[in-house]
């Protein structure tokens, strides 16, 4: 049925959990007892949306790219940074690291059946922003999550009818589903059907931060050959890059954006240029020495955002660029 999971089975009893993801980027969720009635609908929402993957493209997970319709990214479960947790006094004093803890979202699948369960009157007052239909599938479960409350639909001033041999009011539903799945997460992958849901869902870990040791990997193998990174240089590069997106940001488009390779990386050209900007400081003993106050300068000078003032020759630095197409 699936290359990633082909040993699917939806004749399995479903599990139903909601949840609420709060601004911390923590989840709370429990599970929700069903009726077999639900079953075969609930597969029908699995089935299709599997069956809907063969009709599509797959692209590896990229934080700043964007999904086109008829694509989804597979985010490798393993490469999903983990959570810090506050040291315990006694390992701050033994400067210890603290312990780490997975996603929230992965590990709600993983817990699938040991959530606790809501009666129906704290099911009803209960927060939620999300619900996810969960199958067991050696070695753990297959997670089917939606980014929305299925209270959202209920709004006060609706009539709720069904109709057999008349058409009858009936009360009020507690929960309406539809059939779009965001995610599906499984043991060792997320099937990612929309971007900005990932984004939300994994907000206790920085997965922004997933590519950047491939990408300064990637900055430092080419300058290797003439004027490489000094050990600590490329320690604080990872340490610079990893303080936020917009730093992670800036490596990305660097190395994946393409600007890179169109790089004149020769050291005399190098040499000429840092010195012309006023960055000699840069350079050491054939290598690039950067420390936490030259990274900025650093990204500015290979970004080619230093320029001199055509009339005053101040230095400048450009704060947004584009190319400019000649009017020739």
């Amino acid at each position: 049925m699936s290359t990633l999971w082909p040993e699917l089975n939806f004749d399995q009893e479903p599990r139903l959990i909601v949840g609420n993801r709060k601004s911390s980027g923590l989840i709370d969720c429990y599970r929700v007892n069903i009726h077999e009635s639900t079953f075969m609908e609930f597969r029908k929402i699995a089935e299709n949306t599997i069956s809907r993957l063969s009709n599509m493209n797959s692209r590896r997970y990229d934080y700043f790219g964007a999904l086109e319709e008829d694509e989804y990214f597979i985010l490798d479960n393993s490469t999903v940074p983990r959570r810090p947790l506050r040291r315990t006094q006694a390992q701050r004093q033994q400067g210890q690291p603290g312990t780490e803890e997975i996603a929230s979202v992965l590990a709600i699948v993983a817990e699938t059946d040991i959530h606790p369960t809501l009666s129906s009157d704290e099911l009803r007052s209960a927060k939620m922003n999300f619900y996810m239909i969960s199958y067991p599938i050696d070695p753990s479960y297959l997670g089917f999550i939606r980014q929305t409350s299925p209270k959202r639909s209920i709004s006060p001033g609706k009539l709720f009818t069904m109709y057999g041999a008349t058409l009858k009011k009936i009360e009020r539903p507690d929960f309406v589903f539809d059939n779009r799945v965001d995610l599906i997460v499984g043991h060792d992958n997320t099937i990612i059907l929309s971007d900005n849901v990932v984004q939300m869902l994994f907000r206790d870990v920085k997965l922004v931060m997933q590519s950047v040791t491939e990408n300064i990997t990637e900055l430092a193998n080419k300058f290797q050959k003439n004027l490489p990174f000094t050990v600590e240089g490329t320690k604080l590069l990872h340490d610079f890059c990893n303080k936020g997106p917009r730093n992670a940001k800036r490596l990305y488009d660097l190395v994946v954006g393409g600007r890179l390779n169109n790089l004149d990386l020769d050291p005399a050209n190098i040499t000429d240029t840092l010195s012309r900007h006023g960055l000699d400081h840069l350079l050491s003993n054939g290598e690039l020495n950067l420390t936490d106050e030259s990274i900025p300068s650093f990204f500015d000078y290979i970004e080619g955002r230093l320029y001199h003032d055509d009339h005053t020759h101040n230095p400048r630095r450009a704060d947004r660029y584009s190319i400019r197409i000649s009017q020739g």
